[in-house]
């Protein structure tokens, strides 16, 4: 009884981890940035990869069932697609970029 009660233990301990890390991430983000100029594309980013660290942190204690490992793959796949500087909008979305 003490192992699964020490694995949840853990378990909670990494999960504070990981929203700490994501706290500090976000932070740094809105500090690189200027008051009118968010990142949403990079505070995206990181909460899907800590979504994604959570999620196997539960699967690894046994807690969740629909972890899949590729599914980090996709996230960062999918953040370089975006961050590509055709799919970015030109002045603050008022004209995309296949329209300039």
């Amino acid at each position: 009884m003490d192992y699964y009660k020490n694995k949840e233990d853990k378990a909670l301990q990494d999960i504070t981890d990981t929203v700490n890390k994501l706290d500090a991430e976000i932070e740094k983000i809105e500090d690189l940035t200027d008051s009118n100029d968010r990142h949403p594309l990079e505070k995206w980013h990181a909460e899907r990869l800590a979504l994604h660290d959570i999620k196997r942190i539960l699967h690894d204690t046994n807690k969740y069932d629909h972890y899949k490992e590729d599914e980090k793959d996709q996230i960062d796949t999918y953040f370089m697609d975006l961050s590509d500087p055709y799919y970015q909008p030109y002045f603050d979305g008022i004209v995309a970029h296949s329209e300039y």
